[in-house]
């Protein structure tokens, strides 16, 4: 008798540290989605800044492409853009730069 109920707590145990085993797994795979998609959307939005860096340099030229109505407009769109990527090689590239 001691054997069985020995045995059926060691099942127990087993089945419990391969139930919490598989949840932890599960948000290591959730957290790293999200990392990732949160990593493609800043990618994105840099890309989207660099057509506002574009659109400001053409402004700045005397030649304004079409995509930012008034230069004040495209210089704010860049600045929030610098303040957005902080710590991001984006950012870096471009905080030398004198837009205005």
């Amino acid at each position: 008798m001691k054997v069985l109920v020995g045995a059926a707590c060691i099942a127990v145990i087993a089945f419990v540290g391969y139930y919490f085993w598989n949840e932890y797994r599960a948000a290591q795979y959730v957290a790293a989605a999200r990392s990732a998609s949160a990593e493609q959307a800043l990618r994105d939005y840099e890309a989207d800044c660099d057509v506002w860096v574009k659109a400001l340099n053409s402004w700045k030229n005397g030649r304004p492409d079409g995509h930012a109505d008034s230069f004040a407009k495209a210089r704010g769109e860049v600045d929030r853009c610098l303040n957005y990527t902080v710590g991001r090689p984006w950012h870096d590239k471009n905080i030398g730069v004198k837009y205005w």
